[in-house]
């Protein structure tokens, strides 16, 4: 019994446990936290660069590093990792908390790296300030300019649907802003403008709908978490109305098989 104890004491070193996201910690605001403490906060993990107390976590901040949850590239063993970044290894994915030079094989791996998964992994998560004064204009808020109003962005990247769904929904997405970004200017919309936009939106409405349709399992977007508020509601018909009337038909009809895959 000594001996099988003692070997895991030796072993535990070596152990690491996956976190999911919603498992971390919250940041607390009165708490003080060490250099290398990490946090979730924002729909984001951080780690602290310093001791802090009282200072929550943001973009560019020189007393916390948010973890990189894009463009994850494959761990190397020559190459310095600083606090937040994030490596794959063994299909595994982990983010360093120390500036120490330790590999990700080694016994010590959990006084560097911290094995976790996120729902938003892959995806450019933007941060998104409910209190930002455009949040309730029309077009919203795109902090990350790509495209898509931050809200409707966080929600899908965090939700527990597939990639692929995710990916789609977000280029749906980029369509329903085109329609609202469209208010001001649709007077003086062209047909080929017309018929692209209207394109997109069917694509992104039979893709939906295939999806719903063929699916045993995995449950689609909703538009109406886009158009949300009376406002981009009442956008939303009265742009595609006028758009209805420029559209090129004969183009529209011919590019409707596949939506997913063309949208």
């Amino acid at each position: 019994m000594k001996k099988i104890l003692f070997l895991l004491v030796i072993l535990l070193p070596c152990l690491t446990i996956a976190n999911n996201f919603n498992s971390f910690e919250s940041y607390d605001n009165n708490k003080k936290y060490a250099r290398g403490s990490y946090v979730r906060y924002s729909n984001n993990l951080w780690v602290a660069r310093h001791k802090v107390i009282g200072k929550q976590p943001e973009e560019e901040s020189i007393t916390w590093a948010k973890v990189k949850l894009n463009d994850i590239r494959e761990w190397k063993s020559k190459k310095v990792y600083l606090l937040g970044q994030s490596v794959s290894y063994n299909e595994k994915t982990y983010f360093a908390k120390s500036l120490w030079p330790i590999a990700i094989n080694s016994s010590y791996v959990n006084y560097k790296w911290v094995e976790f998964s996120h729902p938003a992994m892959g995806f450019d998560l933007p941060s998104f300030d409910p209190e930002h004064p455009d949040h309730n204009t029309i077009e919203g808020v795109d902090q990350n300019e790509n495209g898509i109003r931050d809200d409707y962005e966080i929600k899908i990247v965090m939700s527990d649907k597939s990639i692929e769904i995710k990916e789609l929904a977000l280029k749906a997405g980029k369509s329903y802003q085109t329609v609202l970004s469209m208010k001001g200017v649709i007077n003086s919309a062209t047909q080929e403008e017309a018929t692209n936009t209207l394109l997109a939106l069917t694509l992104a409405e039979l893709c939906k709908r295939q999806i719903n349709k063929y699916s045993s399992s995995a449950i689609a977007w909703k538009k109406s978490d886009y158009f949300n508020t009376i406002d981009r509601i009442e956008t939303n018909f009265s742009v595609q109305n006028k758009l209805a009337s420029l559209v090129d038909e004969e183009k529209l009809e011919s590019s409707l098989e596949q939506p997913c895959a063309s949208l």
